[in-house]
């Protein structure tokens, strides 16, 4: 069920937005969000009334601090992360390409960076390297690309000109998989890396 506010409500926030007077209107929504038996998050109605973009400057140093203390701080959220993904195993698929493995959550770290947001989680995922994909490569007895189905590991070898975009491919499709855990139950900003193993 979505909280509703109307247009009245909205335009009496934006004009009278201060961050003390956003403060109160956020903690309103979250136990308005509990009543209703609903788990607070970041809705996109936040940042309709308060006139910020997600996963923006304004939203890391003014929305999201008061979410983490909302919540008891930056570190209990991720001690609920790390206990709902560490060393568990989830499988990634796509279509286009075809694309069909599995990955598990290794490591997860605090940084602290010197701009915002000032802190973000590095996750560190393993992912089966014996997983089947499909990718073009190119036949230079024929002279002509064709659809080849393999591992991830021998794709890696014949796109090795352009391994880190499958690789950068791969990390967009575990933030995917992540991404309802860590940002939208959560807020905590997340950036994935990986290790490529044998699962077997």
């Amino acid at each position: 069920m979505k909280i509703i506010i109307s247009e009245r409500q909205q335009n009496l926030i934006s004009e009278n937005m201060t961050e003390e007077n956003l403060r109160k209107f956020l903690y309103s929504f979250w136990n308005k969000q509990k009543k209703m038996g609903k788990e607070p998050n970041l809705d996109d109605v936040i940042y309709e009334i308060s006139d910020l973009r997600r996963n923006t400057n304004g939203d890391f140093k003014i929305i999201r601090p008061i979410w983490y203390e909302y919540n008891g701080g930056f570190d209990v959220l991720v001690k609920k992360i790390y206990e709902e993904i560490i060393n568990k195993t989830f499988i990634i698929t796509d279509n286009v390409p075809l694309l069909d493995t599995k990955f598990r959550v290794k490591q997860i770290n605090v940084e602290e960076e010197d701009y915002w947001p000032l802190k973000t989680l590095n996750i560190i995922c393993e992912v089966d390297k014996n997983g089947i994909m499909e990718y073009e490569d190119y036949d230079e007895e024929n002279n002509e690309y064709y659809v080849k189905r393999d591992t991830i590991e021998q794709a890696l070898y014949d796109l090795e000109y352009d391994d880190q975009g499958l690789k950068d491919y791969i990390k967009g499709l575990i933030f995917d998989v992540l991404e309802p855990i860590t940002e939208e139950k959560y807020g905590v900003p997340v950036n994935i890396e990986i290790e490529l193993i044998d699962f077997n």
